[in-house]
């Protein structure tokens, strides 16, 4: 009760204090508390010439540079008069429908400390510099859309801290990148080197080939990962691992090149009680193609392992059992409702066959 009084309190302070003459400088509009601002008629923009400050600044039609000449006196900002209902925020728009090239430096922001959520809407960057977010501090979210990236420097997030900020209306503390293109097919292994209070990384249809077994290394906060939509077909052992704060991974159509070893992530998964969800179908080899992953490798690597066990290998048998027992435990996000296995002695022979609960535990029936 006390906190809804404060902010209805906050709320009446800012409308009497935002009680002035619009004031929109020419080559912008205003509507819904959002300033929107044409590249090609507004700059430079002079912080100074806006009434109310803006708060939410939208930059359209880019198509060139942005220079620290373009945007002045942002460091004047007064953030005593920012509507607490919305978070500070700059949407950098390129040119509509792609196309639009931006480039810019490390100094093209400076003052926009007062900014907690950057968006970038499809540009394409030849290049993003070392420390090219270092002016805006600390954001509660950095989120691309769209536009390709031909060159992302391992220190593009250097100088600035991703981190979930419980005093924005809603707390984030995230990177996004969707459908935006990485020419060089993957993410340097040293961006997220300074950004270990980020929680959330989304990095989905970006057109990664590979990721490096340590790219996410001293994320100890990073609890959602998102990696649908790429074309990497396995993941290098260690890209996930007990130092991260994982609670739930996304991988949605990805195009799995399947085998015993490329299964590890699911064990990791498992283990470690994180929610693995998006439907995981092999790509190859062919004879488990548009197959789910569960239903025929662990099929094939259960029915090995079983094998050398009945060779009286007794440490075959704990990893067999180990294993068994993951399987029991498949989520229901991997859709799958039964399984069987043949052991290597017989294919006609089953060696168990289960199936998922309400709850997604798999019961195992008598062996046949």
């Amino acid at each position: 009760m006390i906190k809804e009084i404060l902010t209805l309190w906050i709320v009446c302070l800012w409308a009497l204090l935002s009680v002035k003459c619009l004031n929109v400088p020419p080559g912008c509009s205003y509507a819904s508390d959002i300033f929107t601002c044409n590249y090609r008629f507004a700059l430079p923009l002079d912080a100074n010439l806006f009434d109310p400050k803006p708060q939410r600044l939208k930059i359209i039609e880019i198509n060139g540079l942005i220079s620290s000449a373009d945007l002045i006196n942002f460091d004047t900002m007064m953030v005593m008069t920012f509507n607490p209902l919305y978070a500070a925020s700059l949407e950098i728009r390129c040119t509509q429908g792609g196309g639009g090239i931006l480039t810019f430096t490390q100094t093209s922001f400076s003052g926009f400390g007062w900014v907690k959520e950057v968006m970038v809407v499809d540009c394409e960057f030849t290049h993003i510099p070392e420390g090219a977010f270092t002016n805006f501090g600390s954001l509660n979210s950095l989120r691309f859309e769209g536009g390709n990236i031909d060159n992302l420097h391992s220190g593009a997030l250097k100088g600035m801290n991703l981190v979930k900020d419980f005093g924005a209306p809603v707390p984030k503390g995230e990177f996004i990148m969707i459908n935006t293109k990485l020419v060089a097919g993957g993410i340097p292994v040293s961006l997220f080197a300074n950004s270990g209070n980020v929680t959330s990384i989304k990095l989905c249809n970006t057109r990664i080939r590979v990721l490096q077994a340590n790219v996410f290394s001293g994320l100890s906060k990073l609890a959602y990962l998102a990696l649908s939509d790429n074309t990497f077909t396995y993941l290098k052992a260690g890209v996930f691992h007990s130092g991260l704060a994982l609670v739930s991974i996304e991988m949605a159509h990805i195009d799995w090149l399947c085998s015993c070893s490329n299964l590890w992530f699911m064990r990791f998964a498992d283990s470690n009680n994180i929610k693995l969800s998006g439907e995981i179908f092999c790509a190859l080899p062919d004879e488990w193609k548009d197959k789910g992953i569960c239903v025929n490798i662990l099929e094939l690597c259960m029915a090995v392992l079983v094998f050398l066990a009945c060779l009286g290998l007794p440490g075959i048998m704990y990893f067999a059992v180990t294993n068994n027992t993951m399987l029991k435990r498949i989520d229901k996000t991997s859709n799958i409702r039964s399984y069987s296995m043949s052991t290597a002695r017989s294919s006609e022979s089953r060696f168990s066959i289960g199936t998922l609960n309400t709850i997604g535990i798999m019961t195992i029936h008598d062996l046949e």
